[in-house]
């Protein structure tokens, strides 16, 4: 049917399919509206993320089918097949575009999602109470506190047109989550435009799941399990290609040092790697979490995936070949040498040097990865965690009422 509806938009001319397009947002507004005078049950809560099942709201549901002694009925609610089949191993789980998802999306009164409501759908949310677990610890500049192009024009300087076709991005959160008053200063309060009263102070519930989870054992056989798990370029470059690694000559190296070279890309991408007996590109929907428990050792770039390993306390290699450039098209919220939790490598050769000291047994860097935990990541001594999340968005309900 997906196929059909494709061909059939690939023929008409495009005022025609933009004209379709803001058809179908005008209805989407007359459903928002509507789903306000809905009658929301408290008991139910609509899960969603983006990109399938996935990131901390799926963590959360995972905990909420777990625990029935909440009394909470807790729905995924995806546009992705493959993400609803997989949240049915855990509880209720509905395609957004059927008769039970959309149901459940008008009459849940809570919508949990990673990044924004979309995730779940915007407009069946008028009247809900929207809680954003969001999925990283930021380092670059996020939301509304972003100043560069292109995405400065979706946040500050979205225009009024801008805000009608992305609502998701505009609509104010009732709770966000955060990991520790220290992240909720220099970011969460200004990108989110957010008070301290409408935060949760928590761990994310995929690190709670993280420091639980068991490895793979696919790579149990290889000395060093590395894995390269680079954050997406604003500008759509080809970031693989601008890196200018030599993959003959880092599969060589692999083999000769019995090591596995594992790539797990942000989002989808083109980007294709020839075969290779021990470099393995890893399909999109592979649970991240579970990739980072098996990791011995984690090669990234700028992305905030590095705060969630620190909690394994393993090595961490930053391979920044394009830091200049990044930094021109996407700003950070420090001088990002003084958040670094490991060697950092600006060439491929510089990371196979980096590489080679792991597998030695080099580990310079066990005392700097403490410290940033303990400054990013100040309030994860809390008991639990799971459990007051839970508790601090029922106590939104009860206040609602």
């Amino acid at each position: 049917m997906k196929l059909v509806y494709k061909l059939i938009l690939s023929k008409l001319p495009k005022p025609i399919i933009n004209l379709l397009k803001y058809g179908i947002k005008l209805l989407g507004y007359l459903l928002y509206f509507c789903s306000g005078f809905c009658n929301r049950k408290n008991d139910i809560w609509v899960f969603g993320s983006y990109n399938g099942f996935n990131d901390n709201s799926r963590y959360l549901y995972e905990f909420v089918n777990s625990k029935p002694q909440l009394g909470i009925k807790a729905v995924w609610i995806s546009k992705c097949r493959k993400g609803v089949k997989e949240a049915r191993k855990y509880g209720i789980a509905y395609n957004l575009f059927s008769f039970k998802g959309i149901y459940y999306c008008i009459v849940a009164k809570v919508y949990v999602f990673s990044c924004y409501v979309s995730d779940i759908c915007f407009f069946t949310s008028k009247g809900s109470i929207k809680i954003n677990l969001w999925h990283g610890i930021p380092v670059k500049k996020i939301e509304y506190d972003i100043l560069t192009e292109p995405l400065v024009y979706f946040f500050s300087k979205a225009t009024r047109f801008s805000r009608i076709i992305n609502p998701q991005l505009h609509i104010k959160c009732d709770l966000v989550l955060c990991p520790s008053k220290y992240v909720f200063k220099y970011s969460f309060r200004s990108a989110f435009r957010v008070n301290i009263n409408q935060v949760i102070f928590a761990k994310y519930p995929r690190i709670e799941y993280l420091k639980n989870v068991k490895k793979i054992t696919d790579y149990a056989s290889y000395k060093k399990i590395f894995l390269y798990a680079p954050t997406w370029r604003d500008d759509g470059n080809n970031f693989i290609e601008n890196a200018k690694i030599d993959f003959v000559k880092l599969n060589n190296f692999l083999i000769k040092n019995n090591s596995i070279f594992l790539i797990k890309f942000h989002v989808a991408t083109e980007i294709t790697i020839s075969n290779f007996s021990n470099i393995i590109s890893l399909p999109l929907d592979i649970d991240s979490v579970v990739i980072l428990k098996t990791a011995s050792c984690l090669i990234t770039d700028y992305s905030s995936i590095y705060f969630d390993y620190l909690i394994l306390d393993r090595p961490i290699i930053h391979f920044c070949f394009d830091l200049d450039n990044y930094i021109k098209n996407r700003e950070m919220y420090f001088d990002f040498n003084t958040v670094l939790a490991g060697e950092c490598a600006k060439d491929f050769e510089e990371l196979l040097f980096s590489m080679e000291k792991i597998i030695d047994g080099n580990d310079e860097y066990a005392q700097v990865r403490k410290k940033i935990m303990k400054r990013f990541l100040s309030d994860l001594d809390a008991k639990n965690n799971n459990f007051n999340i839970i508790d601090q968005i029922q106590v939104k309900l009860t206040s609602q009422d």
